[in-house]
């Protein structure tokens, strides 16, 4: 499991032999650590409607919209899952091993994701080394198919089922 995990792409200083004691106390190293993550720390939205989670292997190729199927191998990413049309949107983006993004929670509408980071994707930097920040991130979910749906946006970051208000088709007789 050891070679599965602690491969060539694990960064040096998390080795067996290399590791520092900092890091081994913290559970760093690579042979530490499960090679993978599907889903971890989940977060159900007040509506029922949207999960936030932790992974470390991509979710695009799940998405309706997508054909990724690139690995996030070794680096722990912030996704969302929409429920009623079961599209994965990927939240964070570090791409680095070394930086992980953690603890999701999504709120009541699953709209905004607040998680922990030890890199901060404003700047494109690292964060006071050893230490977490709080972030959150803004996903708007809208309809793209129909101009004529009260939740209609061109580009929405998860694209949800077309809404209606009430006097959309209906005829008012005077």
């Amino acid at each position: 499991m050891e070679d599965i995990c602690c491969g060539d792409d694990t960064n040096a200083n998390l080795k067996r032999g290399s590791c520092s004691l900092s890091n081994e106390m913290k559970g760093n190293c690579c042979w530490q650590r499960p090679c993978w993550f599907p889903a971890l720390n989940s977060d159900i939205s007040g509506d029922g409607r949207s999960v936030a989670f932790v992974s470390d292997i991509s979710h695009d190729s799940h998405s309706p919209t997508s054909n990724t199927t690139q690995a996030v191998h070794h680096d722990l990413e912030i996704w969302h899952y929409h429920i009623p049309t079961s599209a994965f949107t990927r939240v964070t983006r570090t791409a680095n091993p070394e930086y992980d993004d953690l603890f999701p929670s999504v709120s009541y509408d699953g709209s905004v994701i607040g998680f922990q980071s030890n890199f901060d994707s404003t700047t494109n930097a690292p964060v006071v080394s050893g230490h977490h920040q709080v972030f959150a991130a803004k996903l708007v979910l809208g309809c793209s198919r129909d101009e004529q749906a009260s939740n209609y946006n061109a580009t929405p970051d998860v694209e949800v089922c077309c809404e209606y208000g009430a006097d959309i088709g209906v005829t008012t007789l005077t």
